[in-house]
C-alpha cells in the first residue's frame, strides 16, 4: 500500500524529458495555475544564489535563444531582460530543471550587481538566523571573485521586477529596450555543452 502511494506521489514523465545529464526541451517544466515557475539565479563563478524570480514559457524560450536571462514581473504583467535597463545582465551559462520540473535554476554570470539595491545579491546583508561572521567555504576560495559591483540604478526594475523609481512616471518595458545586438553577447565558451535545457542559440553553435 505505502508503494502505491510512493508511485501516486510521483510527477508525470513528461514527453520533453531526456536521459540524465542531456539537455532536455522546454515542454519538461511545469508551470503553476498562472503558467509560472519559479526560477534561482545563481553566479557561476562564485556560486553565490544571486537573485528568485518568475519566469514563464515565452521567457523561458526569449532565455534559451538570447543567451541572457528573461524574467515575468508579476507585478507589472510583463516580460523583462534582466539588465536591459541597468545594463547588470545575466549571461546564461546552464539552465537545470529540477526533478519535479517546477522549478529552474539559471547558472549566469552576473555583470554588476543583481539587485535594485546595487548589492551584488538580493540577500546581502540580510539575516533570519544569527549571522556567523564567517565566509562560506565556497567564497573564501575565491577572493576577489565579484566583479563590477555598479551603483544602484533607482530606475531599474526591481527583483522581481517590481519598478524602484522615485519619480512618476511609467518604467520603461524591458522587453522593448533589449537591444537588437543581445544575441551576441554571449560568446562560447571553449567546452561549452550547452544550457542544460534546450539548446545554446544557433549563433552560438
Amino acid at each position: 500500500m505505502q508503494q502505491q502511494a510512493d508511485n501516486s506521489a510521483k510527477p508525470p514523465t513528461s514527453s520533453g524529458d531526456a536521459p540524465k545529464g542531456a539537455p532536455a526541451t522546454p515542454e519538461v517544466v511545469r508551470y503553476d495555475s498562472r503558467g509560472l515557475v519559479p526560477c534561482i539565479a545563481q553566479e557561476w563563478n562564485t556560486g553565490e544564489v544571486l537573485m528568485l524570480a518568475y519566469m514563464n514559457a515565452e521567457s523561458v524560450k526569449r532565455t534559451l535563444e538570447t543567451g541572457t536571462m528573461w524574467y515575468f514581473s508579476r507585478s507589472r504583467n510583463e516580460y523583462w531582460n534582466k539588465g536591459a535597463t541597468s545594463g547588470h545582465f545575466q549571461y546564461v551559462r546552464e539552465l537545470h530543471y529540477d526533478c519535479d520540473g517546477d522549478t529552474l535554476l539559471a547558472l549566469v554570470e552576473q555583470k554588476g550587481g543583481a539587485c535594485h539595491t546595487g548589492d551584488f545579491t538580493c540577500f546581502d546583508g540580510r539575516w533570519l538566523s544569527s549571522p556567523t561572521g564567517e565566509r562560506p567555504p565556497f567564497l573564501a576560495q575565491t577572493p576577489g571573485a565579484r566583479r563590477g559591483l555598479a551603483e544602484n540604478d533607482a530606475s531599474s526594475p526591481g527583483c522581481d521586477g517590481q519598478a524602484q523609481e522615485k519619480d512618476a512616471g511609467s518604467v520603461r518595458s524591458s522587453a522593448t529596450d533589449a537591444t537588437e545586438d543581445v544575441l551576441l553577447r554571449r560568446q562560447a565558451q571553449p567546452g561549452d555543452q550547452g544550457f542544460g535545457l534546450g539548446q545554446p542559440p544557433t549563433s552560438q553553435r
